[in-house]
């Protein structure tokens, strides 16, 4: 079970573990505003997950390792080299279209 939070955290739980989560990402690196959407990968180990933000970002993470995304994204409508966090807008849910492996929707 991953979950987002109101601080811009996400979380890993194993209810087989007790109630509480076996990692937390640090507040540092995450989001920013509240997550608002999380969403498992199809990925082969079972283990990534995507959050979307209040923020604006998309971040991808593994639950092995919370403490850092393995990549981010930023909703930034402006096209250009260098992507700008203070345009971008902010993400309400995320999809993952299972007839097309490779294809996320935010």
């Amino acid at each position: 079970l991953v979950s987002g939070m109101y601080n811009g955290q996400v979380a890993a739980w194993d209810t087989r573990h007790g109630k509480y989560p076996v990692m937390i990402s640090e507040r540092e690196i995450c989001h920013r505003d509240p997550v608002n959407s999380v969403l498992w990968n199809n990925s082969k180990s079972g283990t990534e997950f995507f959050s979307g933000g209040s923020d604006g970002q998309v971040l991808w993470w593994d639950t092995r390792k919370l403490s850092e995304p393995l990549d981010k994204l930023l909703m930034d409508p402006i096209r250009s080299d260098e992507q700008d966090l203070a345009r971008s807008f902010g993400v309400s849910v995320l999809e993952y279209e299972t007839t097309i492996p490779t294809r996320f929707m935010a």
